[in-house]
């Protein structure tokens, strides 16, 4: 699907570009024409992304747990926070 078709995880074409530029999105294949093209994967990924802000994590929290998104994105059930955690993005999506 096209980005009008991602976008339907509750976000923009503009916020999806974002969320390419700022790293939290593996490199997207491309159609012919350039357009990104994503899949089920991808846009399961974008609404895990959409709701962590939620938390309360900025942009750079989500940078620097973006190797981790993809556990909450398959196991959802997966402890994503910490009482105790000194900052939002401490403790988020525990390894384990």
């Amino acid at each position: 699907m096209r980005i009008g078709g991602a976008a339907a995880a509750g976000t923009t074409p503009r916020a999806l570009r974002l969320i390419e530029e700022w790293g939290l999105l593996p490199p997207l294949p491309r159609t012919a024409t350039g357009q990104r093209r994503y899949g089920p994967d991808e846009v399961d990924r974008i609404r895990v992304i959409r709701e962590l802000p939620t938390l309360g994590l900025t942009v750079q929290d989500l940078r620097d747990i973006a190797d981790r998104i993809q556990f909450l994105v398959d196991d959802p059930q997966r402890r994503c926070a910490r009482a105790d955690a000194p900052s939002p993005a401490s403790g988020v999506v525990e390894h384990g």
